[in-house]
């Protein structure tokens, strides 16, 4: 027991003597591990939301908002309007895609209607999603029995990143290697340096 507290305090010794040893590497090493770190990728998705008022509430349902927007009247109009002046086919919005990829989510009152689709079906989302909601709007005062309809939020870009390694966590991994190299590194320096004296003074 007591050799274990003697080693440990011979440790803090030597690490307190060759302390900016210590501190360079563990800079270095938080440093380099931030610049190196893989950054990942950012995936962009864009949401809208749309309001509807029913003059009754049992008039529509949660599940009637969610099959109106899939709908060919407003799904499949707002898809043909997106493409209508873009040329390249691999471009072009896929209503069949979207059908099964958009995502719709009405709140508990069945007046908030939330549309979302990710960047994957198309390449400019927001103007897709834009459009999805403003023809949301105008069915659903045509075929549903509303006082009114509008869009409340409109379509705006929101990015998540995916993969990588955060910024704190790669100082922090880079600090914690960088204090294991650097006591490592003034442990063998200092038993280095107490062999070359001993040497000398045996000579």
């Amino acid at each position: 027991m007591k050799e274990s507290k003697f080693n440990f305090s011979v440790t803090i010794r030597v690490i307190l003597k060759h302390i900016w040893i210590v501190i360079v590497l563990a800079v270095v090493g938080a440093g380099t591990t931030f610049v190196l770190r893989p950054k990942g990728s950012i995936s962009h998705s864009a949401s809208a939301q749309v309001m509807v008022l029913a003059q009754k509430p049992y008039d529509v349902s949660n599940g009637t908002l969610q099959d109106l927007v899939k709908t060919y009247d407003v799904l499949g109009i707002a898809v043909k309007a997106y493409n209508k002046n873009i040329e390249k086919k691999a471009e072009k919005a896929s209503y069949t895609s979207l059908f099964d990829s958009l995502q719709v989510t009405v709140n508990g009152n069945s007046q908030v209607v939330t549309i979302e689709a990710n960047e994957k079906t198309a390449k400019d989302v927001k103007k897709l999603v834009s459009l999805i909601a403003k023809q949301t709007v105008k069915v659903s005062d045509k075929q549903l029995p509303t006082w009114n309809s509008s869009v409340v939020t409109p379509a705006h870009l929101t990015g998540k990143s995916t993969g990588g390694l955060s910024g704190k966590k790669a100082l922090l991994i880079g600090v914690t290697v960088g204090l294991v190299v650097g006591i490592e590194g003034a442990v063998l320096i200092d038993y280095a340096q107490g062999r070359s004296t001993k040497k000398r003074t045996e000579k």
